[in-house]
């Protein structure tokens, strides 16, 4: 299991324990909170942090393949978890 870092509409950038090359191509379970099923992407690998031989690895994923449906699920909690934040300033 890796940890999602920040994710957008476009990827998700992931802490990883392993190196994967740029172009890599992976796929992606998600647990959404509050969610009982997850959403599920192909990714391809666009970056990966090469600064230290030890992970973890901050890895820059872009979604190459996601159902609408689970595109939209994963976007409404992105967006609720936006409004969260802009109501505590």
């Amino acid at each position: 299991p890796y940890r999602i870092k920040n994710i957008s509409n476009e990827g998700a950038l992931v802490l990883a324990d392993k190196r994967f090359g740029a172009g890599t191509e992976l796929n992606l379970s998600m647990d959404v909170p509050g969610d009982n099923m997850p959403v599920f992407a192909s990714c391809q690998v666009a970056w990966q942090d090469r600064s230290s031989d030890e992970g973890p690895h901050e890895t820059g994923l872009k979604f190459v393949k996601i159902n609408n449906a689970d595109k939209g699920r994963l976007l409404e909690y992105i967006y609720l978890q936006w409004l969260r934040i802009l109501d505590r300033k």
